[in-house]
C-alpha cells in the first residue's frame, strides 16, 4: 500500500487501511493530522469515507469553507471551471 499523504510504501507496520466500502486509501499513522500514536480500535476511515464528517462540508471547495477566502475566477479553475469533462 502507498500512503495517500506522503506517497511512500515504506513503514508498512504503521500504515492504516481505510475500512470504507470499496476504498483503497492508506496512510501512515504519523502522517495523519493529528498523528496517531497507536492503531485505533475498531474501524478507521479516511476523510472521504468518515461517516462522522458532514458530506456537505467535505464536498465544498476550500474557498466556500473559509469566510476570508475569495471565490476563484472560472479561468483559474481546471478546465476553465467546467468540471473535469470538456
Amino acid at each position: 500500500e502507498i500512503c495517500m499523504i506522503c506517497s511512500s510504501a515504506r513503514r508498512a507496520a504503521s500504515m492504516l487501511l481505510c475500512d470504507g466500502p470499496g476504498c483503497s486509501a492508506a496512510a501512515h499513522m504519523d502522517c495523519l493530522d493529528p498523528p496517531l500514536k497507536a492503531v485505533p480500535r475498531g474501524e478507521w476511515f479516511c476523510a472521504e469515507c468518515d461517516p462522522y464528517v458532514d458530506s456537505n462540508v467535505r464536498a465544498q471547495p476550500v474557498w466556500m469553507q473559509s469566510p476570508s477566502a475569495k471565490q476563484p475566477s472560472p479561468a483559474s479553475l481546471p478546465h476553465g471551471g467546467r468540471g473535469s469533462r470538456p
